[in-house]
């Protein structure tokens, strides 16, 4: 090993695979390409003269030495962020609240709900992010994200919101009345599937909402639908569902107001209480800390308004 200091670039490279423990996630990170990423931490290796990521089974892990540097590594990151962003001019940096959420919690509980902390914090500017990808909040400038189904990575900085409850739901001029094996007609029925391929940190949310799953969870025996379509945004399934298309499984804490409305019905009289839940993730900048933890406690104090039980 030589005295010189390695790249920025190939750190940052080391840094993200060391989170992320695949080169393909981290080269989605960083916006560049997995050949990129290996380059870089090859670099780094060579450089440092000992291996620093190793196979592990299908995936990746650190050696000793990898282990060693990446936790001080990644608070060093973090701490160059915070002063890039102590540079901002104090209007400019406290001007906006960045917030991160998936399309559908965003758009069907966030939104509508949004005006409430606005008319209570009307000094602050909220932008919500709505993306499927899994932002890193110190890099990409999140002060915190609303994260679904994705096991807690800092317990310390994540606060659970609710937990999910899933049923199958569909518009109310969808089912035939007096049907005598209500499980047998739905079969006769399209249904709307969310497509999380796209998004392969949702393996757990995909997991629930496969209807393949469900019926088995739910010990309806096999899932023998003939029609079925695909969506990878639930926001378009969802419309779907409204418009009397098709079934699809709803979370019952998000969709709840659609349900009370009568626009959406129990498709079968099953739900499902699941392992996976709603997290609000803070990211460690200090830099609006004071703002994001006002919009976590306004969180908390709206989703403990929520109605967990089933529709009747």
């Amino acid at each position: 090993m030589t005295d010189v200091m390695p790249s920025l670039n190939a750190l940052r490279a080391f840094d993200a695979v060391a989170q992320a423990k695949s080169y393909k996630a981290a080269a989605e990170n960083l916006r560049v390409t997995p050949a990129a990423v290996k380059q870089l931490v090859a670099k780094l290796e060579a450089h440092l003269g000992v291996p620093l990521i190793e196979r592990q089974g299908q995936g990746l892990a650190l050696t000793a030495a990898g282990e060693a540097g990446a936790g001080r590594l990644a608070e060093g990151f973090a701490a160059l962020e915070q002063a890039v962003g102590m540079m901002v001019p104090s209007t400019q940096a406290q001007a906006r609240l960045v917030i991160s959420a998936e399309p559908f919690f965003a758009q069907s509980w966030l939104v509508p709900r949004l005006q409430h902390f606005r008319d209570a914090n009307p000094g602050i500017d909220v932008l919500i992010d709505s993306s499927l990808e899994i932002k890193d909040l110190s890099r990409d400038g999140i002060d915190g994200a609303v994260r679904y189904g994705v096991p807690a990575q800092d317990p310390e900085r994540t606060a659970r919101l609710f937990g999910d409850a899933v049923m199958p739901l569909c518009s109310p001029q969808l089912l035939g009345r007096g049907a005598e094996d209500q499980q047998a007609a739905l079969m006769g029925q399209t249904f709307l599937h969310w497509d999380l391929r796209p998004a392969p940190w949702a393996k757990e949310t995909a997991r629930w909402f496969d209807f393949e799953y469900f019926w088995s969870k739910a010990g309806l025996g096999p899932f023998e639908a003939k029609r079925n379509v695909y969506f990878s945004d639930y926001n378009l399934a969802l419309q779907a569902a409204l418009a009397g298309q098709g079934v699809v499984l709803g979370s019952l804490p998000i969709l709840r107001g659609l349900v009370d409305q009568g626009m959406l019905v129990p498709a079968l009289p099953v739900r499902l209480e699941t392992d996976i839940g709603y997290d609000f993730v803070m990211s460690p900048s200090v830099l609006r800390q004071g703002m994001a933890e006002r919009f976590r406690t306004w969180l908390l104090e709206e989703a403990g308004t929520l109605d967990m039980h089933p529709p009747p």
